[in-house]
């Protein structure tokens, strides 16, 4: 794990329990629509994202019978607007 990854320390003590394979994609769109890397921590709750994501068909027999599970791999996500930007041109928009 990066430095950047864990900026205040919170996954420390688990460094060594687990391996990060691979790193997910994130990025911002700015207005003309180029995308551009971004960390993590540019997210934020109410950002209007694109994800993208990848479903993983698993199919086991138990003693129970078939089981099958699906489960969705996170592969991308990309800011296309800021919740802040969002709350500004919702403001413009409901003046009259």
């Amino acid at each position: 794990m990066r430095p950047e990854d864990d900026p205040d320390g919170a996954a420390k003590r688990l460094e060594r329990r687990w391996v990060v394979e691979k790193y997910l994609d994130i990025g911002r769109q700015d207005e003309n629509g180029r995308l551009f890397r971004c960390s993590h921590l540019h997210i934020r709750p109410g950002d209007f994202v694109d994800v993208t994501v990848t479903a993983e068909i698993i199919a086991s027999w138990s003693t129970e019978g078939y089981k099958p599970q699906v489960i969705f791999k996170l592969q991308r996500v990309i800011q296309l607007k800021s919740v802040s930007a969002i709350r500004v041109s919702a403001q413009d928009t409901c003046r009259i």
